[in-house]
Parts: structure tokens; sequence; C-alpha cells
């Protein structure tokens, strides 16, 4: 597996977890298939206090232990839902797409060793 997708915390954290089964983009891809999710150094500050508002229930880790500067878990990415087809997304996900991007959806999350690297 060598295709990775970078995403901010606490999104990829969501994500690798299972709380997340799409992630939002502006741009569509052609590729279906596995991919390895990495983390950039910054984190999403007002996305982190958006889910703790809005997903109590999510145990989120405290912003210091989520890990940055590498890959945390893998996916595997079955489908693109552009954004004026969000009616076709299940509820349980309608909740994590942000108009206008269009929805990444994945399956298979999981968690794996940290293994720091640059994005690219």
């Amino acid at each position: 597996m060598d295709k990775a997708l970078s995403v901010m915390q606490p999104w990829a954290w969501l994500i690798v977890n299972g709380h997340k089964g799409l992630e939002n983009r502006t741009w569509l891809t052609k590729y279906r298939g596995p991919l390895l999710i990495h983390t950039g150094l910054k984190i999403d500050y007002a996305g982190y206090k958006w889910v703790q508002e809005n997903f109590p229930g999510i145990p989120l880790p405290a912003r210091s232990e989520l890990q940055r500067g590498g890959i945390v878990g893998s996916v595997t990415l079955v489908s693109v839902v552009e954004n004026h087809h969000r009616h076709l997304l299940l509820e349980e996900d309608k909740r994590w797409h942000m108009p206008p991007a269009n929805a990444w959806v994945v399956v298979d999350a999981r968690v794996l060793p940290f293994r720091p690297c640059r994005g690219a």
C-alpha cells in the first residue's frame, strides 16, 4: 500500500478509529482501494472543539496526545460522493459531510503503529 492521504488531527484520529466514515475533499479521484492515513503537524483546534460539542460520546484523546507528523492508520476508499449527490450518503455519514466538499467514503478503518514521515 503506497497511496496516502494527509488529514489534519483530530479528523485523522476519528477516521482511523472508525468514528468518521468519510473525508471531505474539494477534489475528486477515480482511485478506489487502500489508503494510508497520514497526519501533518497541525491540529484543527476549531474542529476539535466542534467534535467535542457535537459528539460528546466520542472519547477524543487530549490534543497533546494526538499523534502528528506521520502515518497513523489505514482505510479503504470505496466511493466518492460529489456534493450535489449528498442525498446518496448514509445518514450516519451526512453528519460528517461539510458542503461544498465532496465526500470520500472509507471503510475498514484501522489504527497502525505510528510511523513518522513527512507529507508530500
